[in-house]
């Protein structure tokens, strides 16, 4: 739910995209353990998984050390530290206090200014579609 999809220019965070209908948090169908695995490149990226753009990860100072295979890394790439990435694009969410208040800010305001929300539009966007799947 951390990870980010790539919409309109930005990385959101699928949590703040599920809409209950066609992004829910679940299992698939028959399973009962997900096995993650990151892609970490020299910089931080967005690539295409099963047809969606996603960010790979995004490594901040030592992080990698939660990593399961952490030994292996380092094994592989040494234990010297590697610089933090910059991210691919900016990443939005309504992750917080202040951001949620932000969010209320901007729901408040959009009758009378135009603001743009990317996260709110893209839920918008998805529910729509979500809801005309269902019927």
């Amino acid at each position: 739910p951390e990870h980010a999809l790539f919409i309109d220019g930005v990385l959101i965070p699928v949590r703040e995209l599920v809409n209950g209908i066609s992004i829910v948090p679940a299992l698939p169908e028959g399973t009962e353990v997900i096995e993650y695995f990151q892609i970490l490149l020299d910089s931080h990226e967005v690539i295409l998984a099963e047809g969606a753009p996603i960010e790979t990860y995004l490594l901040r100072g030592r992080d990698y050390e939660s990593f399961t295979n952490f030994i292996e890394y380092e094994r592989l790439y040494g234990h010297e530290p590697r610089p933090a990435l910059t991210p691919f694009a900016p990443l939005v969410s309504y992750n917080g206090g202040r951001a949620h208040l932000k969010a209320l800010l901007l729901l408040g305001m959009s009758p009378f200014v135009q603001v743009r929300d990317p996260v709110g539009s893209a839920y918008e966007r998805l529910a729509t579609r979500a809801d005309e799947l269902v019927r």
